[in-house]
This record gives C-alpha cells, sequence and structure tokens, in this order.
C-alpha cells in the first residue's frame, strides 16, 4: 500500500487537516529514508556484488538479536 500526502495548487490551498496529514506522513517517513540515504553513502545498495560479496558483513534491516 503506498500512501501518498496531499498536493496544493495554485488555486487550492491545503486544509488544515490536510497540511497536518502532510506532516504526519513526513514525520513517519523520515526515518526510513535517512537510512536508506546512509546504506547508499556506504555504497551498500548501489552496487549489487558488494552486499553479495561473502566478506561483505550481513546486512540487518530489521533489529538483529545478535
Amino acid at each position: 500500500m503506498v500512501v501518498t500526502g496531499f498536493k496544493a495548487t495554485c488555486a487550492r490551498k491545503l486544509a488544515p487537516a490536510e497540511w497536518e496529514a502532510n506532516r504526519v506522513l513526513a514525520a513517519g517517513r523520515a526515518p526510513g529514508e535517512r537510512g536508506f540515504a546512509h546504506l547508499e553513502n556506504w555504497r551498500i545498495l548501489t552496487s549489487p556484488s558488494s552486499a553479495l560479496s561473502p566478506l561483505a558483513p550481513p546486512i540487518c534491516f530489521a533489529r538483529c538479536s545478535s
């Protein structure tokens, strides 16, 4: 399921409820976006061979127990 925000146009401004919904959506999306940005900066997601290398550390997207 993809959740998108509300878009204002020149002819129509956002209602206060729509504005608040966009704010809440952005706050929930920010940690994931930042995490993927870090992975891309570390070149983990940009090169498929680097993530699949046997010498590469394991990638854990969820909370690891070890």
